[in-house]
């Protein structure tokens, strides 16, 4: 069994849109030696670690049909908790692994410019 977080987009998103629970929870076994415990290691969910004080400015980016989307948003509310500065914006139309869909997909061609733009504004400016 493994012990996911049951979030909103996890339950919705779990099936049908390209990321599915059964591919979570696979990687959730190939990564940790107890799967049980794989949403609470800050290795492989860095909402849980207890050092984001330290972390450099970031942008993070989900998608909005995206299983992992509720956590990588409170994991930029978190880091905005700790003192970071966070560039955070939702790809509402997409899909989890949308950077990797830029030349077929306009809305994602889009959205890695969009993101390289920031990208240098939140480096340059820090």
């Amino acid at each position: 069994m493994v012990d996911h977080v049951q979030t909103a987009s996890r339950t919705a998103f779990a099936q049908g849109y390209l990321l599915e629970k059964r591919d979570t929870d696979a990687f959730s076994r190939y990564y940790t030696p107890n799967p049980v415990s794989a949403d609470r290691v800050w290795q492989v969910s860095p909402l849980r670690a207890t050092e984001l004080h330290l972390l450099p400015p970031t942008l993070l980016v989900t998608a909005g049909f995206d299983p992992l989307r509720d956590e990588g948003q409170a994991y930029a509310r978190a880091l905005r908790g700790a003192g970071v500065t966070v560039l955070e914006r939702c790809e509402v139309t997409l899909v989890h692994g949308f950077l990797h869909m830029t030349a077929a997909v306009p809305a994602a061609a889009r959205a890695m410019r969009d993101m390289a733009t920031e990208w240098r504004a939140l480096i340059t400016s820090a």
